[in-house]
């Protein structure tokens, strides 16, 4: 293969870009889970009054109005001489934003429940995976709110903030959870739970729910331990039964065969993912496989010095374009030379050089780029947050935007716009609220409005600058 300077600028950005660019959207799966609180007013054996409290994970599901989570976690308190007088539910999205919520459904057979929000956020609920897409092996990752992270912790933040893990499927077992109880399809995967993590997402790369974590391999030990008698309040030796860690990395999830049935009779929405999720890491580490024999070629023609000057002129020109990125709040008109690899198989075919009759803008109307008109050209513009791997480039702190959201391009052969959404975590819609399917190019006209996430960014194709 003949070697061209274009080339090679495309060679060395591929490989200096950071390791980063080929992570899932982690940020984005944090966004979902919640923490849930169980306050109850109890009274014991001695008649002496008192408050217990316990902790677990939830995500949200059913436009952001309702929370999955495990029975054991919405039981509330349930001890040996100890009566309940109430319980109160608080979810929390953060240390300072939170709602009371109520059970509204409930099954120890199958360890789910759910709960109702009283005064629920403004964020979309989660995307469901295909229960038939997934595979033994493939990546997962857990996220919740682990009671041992947060022993840790020095600041009240800190304990809001959720803990994510990662592993892989290891095999599917089906269980009877209670006795004579059901049969229960389970995952058994190594992403680390522990006691706080119950009710808490499972993701897979894409970021699409596939499982709710309930358990961790456990073994039950008896032992003589001071405690303290809930009927006299004096501290007594006593047999009790206590949990321990009977393996590492078997942690087991409730399949979404479990769950959505159920959701389906309670009237509640939920969005389920089109196709199998792809792991993007997987098809990038393949781009780059193929790039690094290119550099092993250039390298052996080029000497050291003469690769490190070319490496500096290439910083330089990142430099030179993420100054650019930071100014095309005010004005974009400039096109940006690399890009990353576009599925050009889904792709209608575009003309690499057509001067159109008519050009046509992306004009923002709401968020970040609100104000701003960008001429499209027939090289997609990928946006997203990621600022090595998209053209348009939005702020981190935006963390509805995936690192590469989507990518927009202007067909002048056609004289029409196409839109295609990169497996965003949140989606990208039509103003009318249709979701466009990942990977499958769509077409605008002038006129036309998307958003990506929701309708705070939001966009419209124009033929006037």
């Amino acid at each position: 293969m003949k070697t061209t300077p274009s080339r090679l600028i495309a060679v060395l950005a591929i490989v200096c870009a950071p390791a980063h660019a080929l992570e899932p959207d982690v940020a984005a799966m944090k966004r979902n889970a919640v923490k849930i609180v169980v306050v109850s007013a109890i009274k014991n054996a001695g008649g002496q009054l008192g408050v217990a409290t316990s902790k677990g994970t939830g995500y949200l599901t059913g436009n952001g109005k309702y929370v999955v989570t495990n029975n054991h976690v919405c039981s509330g308190t349930k001890q040996p001489g100890i009566n309940v007088l109430a319980t109160k539910f608080m979810v929390y999205y953060s240390r300072t934003e939170f709602t009371p919520a109520k059970v509204l459904w409930n099954t120890a057979d199958k360890d789910l429940g759910i709960l109702e929000l009283e005064n629920p956020q403004p964020r979309p609920g989660v995307t469901f995976a295909r229960d038939a897409d997934i595979k033994d092996g493939m990546s997962v990752w857990a996220v919740g709110f682990p009671g041992a992270a947060e022993q840790a912790t020095t600041t009240a933040d800190s304990d809001f903030a959720s803990t994510a893990t990662n592993g892989i499927i290891g095999k599917f077992v089906d269980q009877v959870l209670v006795p004579n109880g059901p049969v229960v399809p389970t995952i058994s995967h190594s992403a680390a739970t522990n006691a706080g993590n119950s009710g808490g997402p499972l993701y897979n790369f894409c970021g699409q729910v596939i499982a709710t974590n309930f358990a961790k391999a456990l073994a039950s030990i008896r032992q003589r331990v001071q405690v303290r008698d809930p009927a006299t309040g004096a501290t007594v030796e006593r047999e009790v039964e206590q949990r321990v860690v009977m393996a590492d990395g078997i942690n087991w999830s409730l399949r979404l065969s479990n769950l959505l049935p159920e959701l389906d009779r309670l009237g509640i929405r939920y969005e389920v993912a089109s196709g199998p999720c792809r792991e993007i890491d997987r098809e990038t580490k393949q781009e780059l496989t193929h790039v690094s024999g290119e550099v092993s070629s250039i390298s052996g023609r080029l000497s050291t010095l003469v690769v490190m000057q070319i490496g500096s002129v290439l910083l330089a020109l990142v430099a030179v374009g993420l100054a650019m990125n930071r100014r095309v709040r005010q004005t974009v008109r400039q096109t940006v030379s690399r890009r990353l690899p576009s599925r050009e198989e889904n792709r209608p075919p575009i003309r690499e050089n057509p001067v159109p009759a008519t050009r046509q803008y992306l004009k923002g109307l709401a968020g970040f780029y609100a104000g701003t008109s960008i001429p499209l050209e027939s090289e997609p513009w990928v946006m997203g947050r990621d600022r090595h791997a998209s053209n348009l480039v939005f702020p981190a702190e935006q963390g509805a935007i995936s690192k590469r959201h989507c990518s927009i391009s202007f067909d002048a052969s056609a004289g029409k716009v196409y839109l295609e959404d990169m497996w965003s975590s949140n989606g990208t819609y039509l103003d009318s609220g249709v979701k466009l399917e990942s990977g499958k190019p769509y077409p605008l006209q002038p006129g036309d409005r998307f958003y990506l996430a929701d309708r705070g960014n939001l966009f419209e194709i124009s033929r006037e600058e």
